[in-house]
C-alpha cells in the first residue's frame, strides 16, 4: 500500500507541475488511509516526489512526525476530521491566486459547471492552522474545493484522480474570469447566454 500512496501522489505532483499549478517547493498533497494522514513533506518539490517525501501523521491528533509534514498538515488534518474526502490538494494556480483578490466568490460561465458545481467561495485565513480548516469545511460546495485569498486552492475528493479535477475545475472557472473581466474594457458588450 505505501508504494501504491507514493506513486499516486508522485502522479498527481508531476500533473500539477506540468499544469503550472504548482512551482518549486509550493503546494501539499495528502491522502486519508484509515486512522493515517500520508501528506507530502516540508519542502518537498511536487514535480520530483520520492518516498523520503511522504510522512505518515495520525488523523487525530499532533505527532512528533508533524514537524516534518507540509505546514498546511493542520489544515488537511481538520478537513478529514470533518469530512469523508480521502484527498487533498493545495495548489498555487496562477489565475486562481489572481482573481482572488478582487472577488469573494467565482461563479462559473459556463451553464453545465454552473449547474454542477455552483459557485467557487473565496475565503480569508491564516495558513497551517486548524481555523483555516474549518473554514474551508464551512464553504465546501458542489464544486469540492475552496479558494483561500492570495494563497491558493484547496481541493478535495474521495481520491486524488476527483481532488485534481476539482483543482482544474476551478482554475478554468477563473481563467474564464479573468479574461470575461479583462473583455469588458474593451467596451464589447457582455450577452449573457439564454438558459439551455
Amino acid at each position: 500500500m505505501w508504494r501504491h500512496i507514493q506513486l499516486e501522489i508522485a502522479k498527481y505532483g508531476r500533473k500539477l507541475t506540468e499544469k503550472g499549478f504548482v512551482c518549486g517547493h509550493g503546494g501539499n498533497i495528502s491522502v486519508k488511509v484509515n486512522e493515517n494522514i500520508y501528506i507530502t513533506r516540508r519542502g518537498a518539490s511536487l514535480e520530483d516526489i520520492s518516498i523520503r517525501d511522504i510522512v505518515q501523521i495520525p488523523l487525530k491528533h499532533e505527532s512528533e512526525a508533524d514537524k516534518h509534514a507540509s505546514s498546511e498538515a493542520p489544515v488537511h488534518r481538520e478537513i478529514y476530521i470533518k469530512t469523508d474526502y480521502k484527498a487533498i490538494i493545495h495548489a498555487h494556480p496562477p489565475y486562481t491566486i489572481a482573481v482572488s483578490y478582487f472577488f469573494n466568490e467565482i461563479e462559473p460561465l459556463e451553464i453545465e459547471a454552473a449547474i454542477k458545481m455552483g459557485s467557487i467561495k473565496v475565503i480569508e485565513g491564516k495558513s497551517g492552522t486548524r481555523e483555516l480548516g474549518t473554514k474551508i469545511v464551512d464553504n465546501l460546495g458542489p464544486c469540492n474545493a475552496v479558494i483561500v485569498r492570495g494563497h491558493g486552492v484547496f481541493a478535495t475528493g474521495s481520491n486524488l484522480e476527483e481532488a485534481y479535477r476539482a483543482t482544474c475545475n476551478v482554475e478554468k472557472n477563473c481563467r474564464q474570469k479573468y479574461l470575461t473581466e479583462l473583455l469588458k474594457y474593451t467596451g464589447l458588450k457582455f450577452i449573457k447566454p439564454m438558459e439551455i
